[in-house]
């Protein structure tokens, strides 16, 4: 099994048809052209992480002074143009790197959501173990959508429903609601858990699709044809 799935090829990304991604392709091709001679695919990368520790440290900033709320948005948008733009360059110039770009991608996300997380827990307005349940559900989406992409040679950035360019704009509005209505029982848990569990309820609905369709396109053989395909090996 371990050997089957080094061999495969870095799988491709998903085409998604969410209204949201169709028109963001759209402007970071435009960016892609005016920025194809000043940033490079690398420091798009860098500068998407740079945004995350940003978003990390507003959030953990913002027990002291909640005009750092504000700062994260900034930072969200920072983390998002680097994000998306590091793969949309790759493209563009056609310098793509499959295994580098892919392993350098996914690590990269890991760790930001680490960052983003725990600073999200350490700010005051939602409790860190809250937080920490964000960063489960976060990581359990991106297992299952790793081991997808090792069955179906696509990676689909809309398992739950939820892109990434989405979550961040929920995390900039309710930052903004936070800034200016301040801290209450329903921006900070009803919101939070029920994310988790509209989350978790669209991953389950997801693997249960996934498992019929798998079922009917991959039906056993029966022993009888085992055993001819054997006979015909041997004759």
């Amino acid at each position: 099994m371990d050997n089957l799935l080094c061999s495969r090829s870095v799988p491709r990304k998903a085409e998604c048809d969410s209204y949201v991604l169709r028109h963001e392709k759209r402007l970071l091709l435009k960016l892609a052209d005016r920025l194809r001679d000043v940033i490079t695919p690398d420091q798009f990368t860098a500068i998407g992480f740079l945004g995350a520790l940003g978003v990390g440290g507003c959030y953990w900033l913002s027990q002291y002074n909640s005009f750092f709320l504000l700062i994260c948005c900034f930072m969200w948008v920072v983390n998002w143009f680097g994000d998306s733009m590091d793969g949309t360059m790759a493209r563009f110039l056609n310098q793509e790197r499959p295994r580098y770009g892919y392993y350098v991608d996914h690590c990269v996300d890991m760790l930001s959501a680490l960052v983003i997380c725990v600073g999200l827990g350490l700010s005051g307005y939602v409790s860190f173990s809250i937080a920490i349940c964000i960063l489960a559900v976060y990581y359990l989406v991106a297992v299952y959508a790793l081991i997808e992409s090792a069955v179906t040679d696509t990676m689909d950035v809309n398992i739950i429903g939820f892109d990434p360019t989405s979550v961040r704009a929920v995390g900039i509005c309710l930052n903004v609601f936070l800034y200016y209505y301040g801290s209450s029982v329903v921006l900070t848990r009803f919101v939070p858990l029920a994310l988790i569990g509209v989350s978790v309820v669209m991953l389950v609905s997801h693997f249960i699709r996934r498992v019929i369709v798998f079922r009917r396109e991959e039906v056993p053989s029966s022993s009888g044809d085992i055993a001819l395909s054997v006979n015909e090996q041997e004759g």
